[in-house]
């Protein structure tokens, strides 16, 4: 069985804590977020698209850093204020490689500390650990073009 591994774990909360307070201070400044985020964080931002208006964060990449960032946005939308807190997070996944099973675990393990609800989606094929995350959401809609892609381990992509 593979299991994750608490010290990596812990480097992609603390990179969220990192990320979480830049996003902090970006919204206060009124500053964009990029000019406060590390060189690995600014990597990650073009992986992961995040709407504070909308509550929508879509994932696009599937390493540490995007899990650290993505982590951070969710954590900072459920800090707002009572009133929004009571709309719903959307998480839409669009991985077609996999998540670290690290990676993984921090977020699910976020989404599940979290006071707001959260609907997350299959923007298109996901691999294993995609479907742990989109089992972690509160809500399961379906949607009309979701795809699970599922690979023998060591067999490389599929066709």
């Amino acid at each position: 069985m593979i299991k994750a591994t608490d010290g990596n774990i812990s480097r992609i909360e603390a990179k969220a804590q990192e990320y979480l307070e830049a996003m902090q201070v970006a919204k206060r400044d009124g500053g964009k977020l990029e000019n406060y985020l590390d060189a690995d964080g600014v990597d990650a931002l073009q992986k992961v698209m995040i709407s504070d208006k909308q509550r929508t964060i879509q994932v696009e990449g599937q390493t540490d850093t995007v899990a650290a960032l993505t982590i951070a946005a969710l954590l900072h939308m459920d800090s707002s204020v009572e009133e929004d807190r009571k709309k719903r997070i959307t998480v839409k996944l669009n991985s077609s490689n996999d998540f670290s099973i690290d990676a993984a675990e921090a977020i699910t393990t976020t989404l599940n500390k979290l006071g707001s609800a959260v609907v997350v989606v299959a923007a298109s094929k996901l691999a294993s650990m995609g479907e742990i995350l989109l089992a972690a959401g509160d809500y399961k809609p379906v949607p009309s073009k979701t795809s699970v892609e599922r690979r023998p381990a060591n067999k490389g992509p599929s066709v």
